[in-house]
């Protein structure tokens, strides 16, 4: 083991695995980089610009669905403790949006398929996507279609590991646009509170909110499903709920009326971005999946927030 490590890894690299205390994941990484990116390269995936994302959506009226690698465990039917069960159901109703052909939808991959976009990204992350990908994107790539364009699931989350963090306000600046002045209708679990206690929404004219469970939502799709088709229409419906976000957003996009959008994390990695934090924190009075210390401390002791939250809740599922 000591003379591979001394093969594999450069000597720069090394106060980085003290550092992360992942040397095991760092040379799996340093193994399957180049095979994993040649065979990225070998698909020629296409993709939007975020830019060009955000221009589908409030021109042609697009919605969007996120696959990351959440999705790609809950297609495969792999059980993890997380905040949704996997189950048979779940896995068939997301093949089901990844190999949708709908005009409307537009679909999202995470956007680590050559070397110049996952060096976009900080160590860390380099390594968790490769490894990742290199592990469960086979069993999911006859799914793929290399014909279509696609965005990067990776639009909502702006900040907490780009290499380059001075570049995030313009990010935030382009996804504000998809809210900009219009009514919007915010489908979130319980404890997301999206928007509260920052200036995220600053620039949409209203905000409503359908609430619903923070945990196994999924298994309330049908209720959450009717509740937005009830009160979304004509609104720019913005979807925080994990996997039951993808769903919804591919339902609602063969609506005529309806533009949904998947943009789970964004408020979190927002909060990030605003306190220039260097790693994951808990946020106050919101549920953080990715941190082991949750912050739930009570909202009611910033009463403007708390006012403005129940204010703007249309429904609940809970």
């Amino acid at each position: 083991m000591i003379n591979l490590l001394k093969k594999i890894v450069p000597t720069r690299m090394k106060p980085f695995l003290n550092k992360f205390r992942m040397p095991k994941k760092y040379i799996e990484y340093r193994l399957n980089k180049k095979k994993y990116l040649k065979n990225m390269k070998d698909m020629n995936l296409k993709f939007y610009t975020d830019e060009e994302t955000v221009n589908e959506i409030t021109e042609n009226h697009k919605s969007l669905s996120r696959f990351g690698d959440g999705e790609f465990l809950w297609i495969l039917n792999i059980k993890t403790e997380t905040y949704q069960v996997a189950s048979e159901e779940l896995s068939r109703r997301l093949k089901e949006v990844l190999t949708s052909n709908n005009d409307n939808l537009i679909i999202g991959l995470p956007n680590v398929m050559d070397e110049e976009n996952l060096n976009k990204y900080m160590l860390h992350s380099r390594i968790h996507w490769v490894n990742f990908m290199d592990k469960y994107f086979k069993y999911v790539k006859p799914l793929i279609n290399t014909n279509k364009i696609y965005a990067d699931t990776q639009i909502s989350r702006c900040y907490i590991d780009y290499k380059n963090k001075n570049t995030s306000g313009a990010r935030y600046d382009n996804l504000k646009r998809i809210w900009d002045n219009k009514n919007i209708l915010i489908v979130e679990g319980e404890k997301t509170k999206l928007g509260i206690g920052n200036d995220l929404l600053s620039n949409a004219n209203k905000v409503e909110r359908i609430i619903c469970p923070s945990k196994n939502a999924f298994e309330r799709y049908n209720e959450i499903f009717e509740s937005v088709k009830k009160y979304g229409k004509n609104k720019t419906i913005i979807l925080a709920l994990g996997p039951t976000a993808t769903i919804l957003a591919y339902d609602l996009s063969k609506l005529e009326g309806y533009t949904a959008v998947d943009l789970g994390h964004i408020d979190i990695e927002y909060e990030w971005f605003l306190r220039g934090v260097k790693k994951r924190k808990a946020i106050p009075g919101k549920f953080v999946n990715e941190v082991r210390t949750k912050d739930l401390s009570n909202e009611k002791n910033n009463n403007e927030a708390y006012d403005l939250y129940q204010n703007t809740i249309i429904k609940e599922i809970l």
